[in-house]
C-alpha cells in the first residue's frame, strides 16, 4: 500500500480546498456573467480569485486589514446604490447583483479564516440565485446541475479542512485558524502553479518538502486517529461525495415533480411593452420586408421551431409525409406574415397605404367551420415578436401560458395579443395548432352561418352571392395595388360594401410601368384579360427556368438606376425565393388578380434523437397567395429543384446539433412547461396504483398481495423499465444501504469465516494473530503493560522506545514494527501471508524473545 507523510496529506487537502473554493467562486461568477450578458463586473471575478490566491493566501504579499475591507465594502455599496437610483427595473436588480460581485472581490482580498470562507460560499449562492431570475434557459439549468456538484464538493472539503486546521492548531499549541490556513513553507511561483492546477504529482511535491515516505506512525490527537498512509481526500471521500450528489439530485427531481407550483402570467420582468427586436431578423416575424433580406437569413442553420404531428381521427402520431399528403403540400409550410404593397424594394402589410389605422382581429378559425383532422404541437424558439407561425387552414390555436391568440380578418395572420405574451420573451413558446383538410368551398363566419341556416335556400343563395361579391370587391381593391384608398374612416366587417377613392401613390401602373405593361401584355388576349386562373398560369410560366430565370442566394444588380424588382424581371433574372415571389405577386396584381406575398418557412427535417421535426433558418421561404374563384390558393413561383439543392447544400446537421436541441426540448418541455395539470397527469398512475394496492391489501392481506405483485413484476419484463421498476430499485437500494449501515454483511462474513475449511488464508491469519499475541506476552514479561485501547502500531512504538536498550542491533529493534505491520495487514487489510513470511516472522519473534532474556549475551 502506498504511504504518505502527515505533511504531504495536509498539503494535499489544503491545495484541494483552495482549488475548490476558487473554482466555486469563479464558476458562479461566470454563470452570472452569462445570464446578465455583460462581461463586467462578474466576468472579472475569476481573475481576481486566482490573483488573490497567489498574492494574498500563498505569497502573502498583501495583508489588507479588516478596517480597509470595511471601507472597500462601503465604496461597493455606494457604487451599487448609484446604479440602483438611476436605472430601470432591470438595472435595479442588476445593481444588487453587482453589489454581490463587489463584496466577493473584497472578501477575496482579505486574509481568510472560517468567516471569510463562509462569506465566499454565501456570496456564490446569491450570485446563482440572481442568475436564476435573469435566465431560465437550458444552459442555466445544466449549469445549475454542475454547480450543485461543485457546491457539495466544496462544502465537504471545507469540513475536512476545518478539522485538519483544528488538529494542526492543537498540535502547535498556538496560532490562529487564519495562520494555520496559510502555507506551511514558502514555495516558488512555479511550484505554486504546478500544485494549484494539479500539474505536480504528490510524490514530487512531497520530495521537495523532505519526507517522501511516512514513518507509518499513527497520530492520535483529541480522540482523532490519523492514518498517514491515506490522504484526507481519498477514494472513499470522493465516493461519499458522489453518492451524496446522486441522492440529492434524485431528491431534487422528486421534489420538483411532486410539489405544486403557481405560474403567474404577465409580461417578462424586462418587458416594457415593446416587441423583441431580435425577432425582426427572422422571416415571417416582421412588419415589413426589405427585398433581399431572406438571402442572409437562409445562410443560417439556427433552429426556428420544432413540432410533432398527431392524427386526431386515428388517435396516433403522424409523420410529416402523411400530413403533407393530406394537406395537399409537397412540404410543410409554416405561414407567417402577409404583405400587400410594394414600394422601393420594401413590402408592407398595406393597411396604412389603403387608409386603415389597423387590422381587425378575431378568434382563430372563425373563417373555417370544419372539424380538425390534424394537431401540431409546436415549440417556437426565441427571438420572436407577436407573430405565430402555423400551417393553413387553421381551425384552432391554443397557447400554453402565452395569452390570447387572434387571427387577422383580412390577412389571416396569427398574432399573440399585445400585453399577453406569456411569462418571458426569452423562453420558447408552446402552441397547439389544429388543422382541417383544404377543400373547395366558401368560408363563413359563425354569425353568417347561423343566419343563413335559418333562411330558405333561395335566401341563402342570394346572401352567399352578395357575400362573395363584396368580398371579391374588397380583395380586388386591397390586394391589387390599383391606387384604391378607403374613403370612409369607420371600421366595417369584411364582406360589407366599401367606398374607395383613388391615389396614384399606391398605383403599380404609375410606380412600375414596365412591370404593369409586361403583365398586361402577358395576360391579355383579344383586347381583354384572360380568366384569372389562366393569368396565374401565364405569370408562373413566364418566371420559370424555361424563360431564363435561375435560382440563387447571391443577388447581383445589372442597372442600379432601376428598382431592384424591375431589374430582376427585365435584366438579371437571377435571385432567391423572395425575388420570384415578389415578381409573381406584383405581376398578378397588375393583371388584376388579388395577390399577397407570404413569408414563412417551407420544409423541415427530423431530429434523430427526439423524433421531432425541426424547422431551421435555411428553410426560410417566400411564396404567393392569390384569390381565384372565390378562394385563396397557394402559388410557388420559385424553381423548387434549384431551391431544394441550395437548402440541402447549406445543411450542416450533426449529432451534436441534434443533442443540443434535444436537451433544449427536454428542458422546455419538462421544466419550463411543467404545470399543476401536468403534475397531476404525471402522478396519476402512481396514485391510481397505490389506491388499488391498498384495496387489495384490505381484501387479501399483506403477504398474499406482496407475493402476487412480486410474481407479476418478475414475469413482466416490460414493467422493469417503468415507475414500478424505479420504486422496486429504490427500495432494494434502501434495504441494502440499511444492511451495510448495520454491518450485517461484515457480521455474516465473520460468521462464515468460522465455518470455512482450514486454508492458507485462515492459517496465515491465525499465525499473524498468534505471533502478535506472543509479542505482547514477551513484552509483558519484561514489565511493559499495554493499554487495552492501544492499536498494534502504538504498542510496537512503545516497545521500541522502552526496550531498545536491551536490543543490540537495529534489526532486532525493528521486529515489533514488522510484527505489527503483519498483524494489521492480515487482520484489517484481509491480506494473506506466504509460508516464507510466516516463518520469517516466527524467527524474528524467537530472536526478539531470546535477546530480551539474555541482553548481556547479545
Amino acid at each position: 500500500m502506498r504511504e504518505f507523510s502527515v505533511q504531504q496529506s495536509d498539503d494535499s487537502l489544503r491545495e484541494t480546498f483552495f482549488r475548490s473554493i476558487t473554482l466555486m467562486v469563479s464558476v458562479s461568477s461566470i454563470i452570472l456573467c452569462g445570464c446578465e450578458g455583460s462581461l463586467f463586473p462578474a466576468g472579472i471575478t475569476p481573475l481576481i480569485a486566482v490573483a488573490s490566491w497567489v498574492i494574498v493566501d500563498n505569497k502573502q504579499w498583501i495583508r489588507i486589514p479588516i478596517v480597509v475591507g470595511n471601507i472597500l465594502s462601503l465604496i461597493a455599496l455606494f457604487a451599487a446604490s448609484s446604479e440602483f437610483s438611476g436605472g430601470t427595473l432591470e438595472r435595479k436588480l442588476l445593481s444588487g447583483a453587482h453589489l454581490i460581485v463587489y463584496l466577493t472581490w473584497v472578501v477575496l482580498l482579505l486574509p481568510k479564516g472560517t468567516r471569510q470562507f463562509w462569506w465566499l460560499i454565501a456570496l456564490s449562492v446569491l450570485q446563482i440565485a440572481v442568475s436564476g431570475i435573469l435566465s431560465s434557459g437550458v444552459g442555466f439549468g445544466f449549469a445549475m446541475v454542475g454547480m450543485m456538484l461543485l457546491l457539495l464538493w466544496t462544502m465537504s472539503v471545507f469540513s475536512l479542512f476545518r478539522v485538519q486546521s483544528s488538529h494542526a492548531m492543537s498540535v502547535s499549541g498556538n496560532g490562529s485558524f487564519s495562520e494555520m490556513s496559510s502555507v506551511s513553507r514558502r514555495r516558488s511561483v512555479r511550484e505554486f502553479f504546478e500544485e494549484f492546477f494539479g500539474l505536480q504529482s504528490i510524490s514530487k511535491a512531497s520530495a521537495s518538502m523532505g519526507s517522501v515516505r511516512g514513518s507509518g506512525d499513527a497520530l492520535v490527537r483529541d480522540g482523532l486517529q490519523r492514518d498517514p498512509s491515506e490522504l484526507w481526500v481519498g477514494f472513499r471521500f470522493r465516493s461519499m461525495v458522489a453518492g451524496s450528489y446522486f441522492v440529492s439530485l434524485v431528491l431534487a427531481i422528486i421534489v420538483f415533480a411532486a410539489f405544486p407550483r403557481v405560474w403567474i402570467p404577465g409580461t417578462s420582468l424586462w418587458s416594457s411593452g415593446e416587441q423583441d427586436p431580435g425577432g425582426q431578423n427572422r422571416t415571417g416575424l416582421s412588419e415589413s420586408v426589405e427585398l433581399g433580406d431572406i438571402g442572409t437569413i437562409m445562410a443560417s442553420n439556427d433552429r426556428v421551431l420544432a413540432f410533432e404531428i398527431r392524427n386526431l381521427k386515428a388517435g396516433r402520431r403522424a409523420t410529416v409525409e402523411e400530413y403533407c399528403n393530406a394537406m395537399q403540400m409537397d412540404e410543410v409550410r409554416f405561414r407567417g406574415n402577409a404583405f400587400a404593397c410594394y414600394k422601393e424594394g420594401r413590402w408592407t402589410q398595406g393597411f396604412v397605404e389603403h387608409g386603415f389605422s389597423a387590422e381587425g382581429f378575431g378568434r382563430p378559425g372563425n373563417m373555417v367551420q370544419r372539424p380538425a383532422e390534424y394537431q401540431l404541437e409546436v415549440v417556437q424558439d426565441p427571438p420572436f415578436t407577436s407573430f405565430i407561425l402555423a400551417p393553413r387552414p387553421v381551425t384552432r390555436v391554443r397557447g400554453k401560458g402565452t395569452g390570447r391568440i387572434s387571427e387577422g380578418q383580412i390577412s389571416e395572420i396569427l398574432i399573440l395579443s399585445q400585453g399577453n405574451r406569456g411569462s418571458s420573451e426569452r423562453t420558447p413558446r408552446a402552441f397547439t395548432i389544429e388543422n382541417c383538410l383544404p377543400v373547395d368551398n366558401i368560408f363563413l363566419t359563425p354569425e353568417k352561418q347561423t343566419e343563413f341556416l335559418a333562411q330558405s335556400n333561395e335566401q341563402l343563395q342570394q346572401e352567399v352571392d352578395e357575400l362573395l361579391s363584396s368580398r371579391a370587391e374588397f380583395y380586388s381593391a386591397f390586394y391589387t395595388m390599383n391606387g384604391s384608398f378607403r374613403a370612409r374612416n369607420q371600421q366595417l366587417a369584411l364582406g360589407e360594401r366599401w367606398r374607395w377613392s383613388y391615389s396614384p401613390t399606391n398605383d403599380a401602373k404609375e410606380l412600375y410601368p414596365q412591370i404593369w405593361n409586361l403583365a398586361r401584355n402577358l395576360c391579355m388576349e383579344n383586347g381583354g384579360l384572360v380568366p384569372p386562373q389562366e393569368r396565374v398560369d401565364r405569370v408562373l410560366k413566364f418566371l420559370s427556368p424555361e424563360n431564363g430565370f435561375q435560382y440563387s442566394l447571391t443577388q447581383q444588380r445589372s442597372d442600379r438606376s432601376l428598382d431592384p424588382l424591375v431589374d430582376f424581371i427585365l435584366n438579371t433574372k437571377t435571385g432567391h425565393c423572395e425575388y420570384f415571389a415578389s415578381a409573381c405577386t406584383l405581376m398578378l396584381q397588375c393583371a388584376e388578380v388579388p395577390s399577397r406575398l407570404i413569408n414563412g418557412y417551407y420544409g423541415s427535417e427530423e431530429n434523430g434523437l427526439t423524433g421531432k421535426y425541426e424547422v431551421r433558418q435555411r428553410h426560410a421561404h417566400a411564396w404567393v397567395e392569390s384569390y381565384v374563384n372565390n378562394q385563396w390558393i397557394t402559388l410557388e413561383p420559385t424553381p423548387s429543384a434549384q431551391r431544394q439543392a441550395e437548402v440541402k447544400q447549406s445543411s450542416n446537421k450533426s449529432i451534436i446539433s441534434d443533442l443540443r436541441h434535444a436537451l433544449s426540448d427536454f428542458w422546455n418541455d419538462g421544466i419550463q412547461q411543467m404545470s399543476a395539470e401536468r403534475q397531476q397527469e404525471f402522478f396519476a398512475p402512481v396514485i391510481s396504483t397505490s389506491k388499488s394496492l391498498l384495496d387489495t391489501i384490505r381484501e387479501q392481506g399483506l403477504w398474499t398481495t406482496f407475493k402476487t405483485a412480486a410474481t407479476q413484476f418478475v414475469r413482466n419484463p416490460q414493467s422493469w423499465i417503468s415507475w414500478q421498476g424505479g420504486v422496486v430499485t429504490f427500495l432494494l437500494l434502501l434495504i441494502i444501504g440499511g444492511l451495510i449501515r448495520l454491518n450485517v454483511f461484515d457480521r455474516l462474513w465473520k460468521f462464515l469465516q468460522r465455518w470455512r475449511p482450514s486454508g492458507r488464508h485462515n492459517s496465515s491469519t491465525r499465525s499473524a494473530i498468534r505471533f502478535y499475541e506472543g509479542f505482547c506476552s514477551v513484552c509483558e514479561r519484561q514489565g511493559l503493560q499495554f493499554a487495552p485501547s492501544n492499536s498494534a502500531m502504538e504498542n510496537a512504538k512503545l516497545a521500541m522506545t522502552e526496550l531498545s536498550w536491551k536490543l543490540s542491533s537495529d534489526e532486532l529493534r525493528q521486529v515489533p514494527q514488522r510484527i505489527a505491520n503483519a498483524f494489521n495487514a492480515v487482520r484489517y487489510g484481509h491480506q494473506s501471508l506466504t509460508e516464507e513470511q510466516v516463518a520469517s516472522i516466527g524467527n524474528d519473534l524467537n530472536a526478539f524473545a531470546e535477546a530480551l532474556k539474555n541482553p548481556q549475551k547479545t
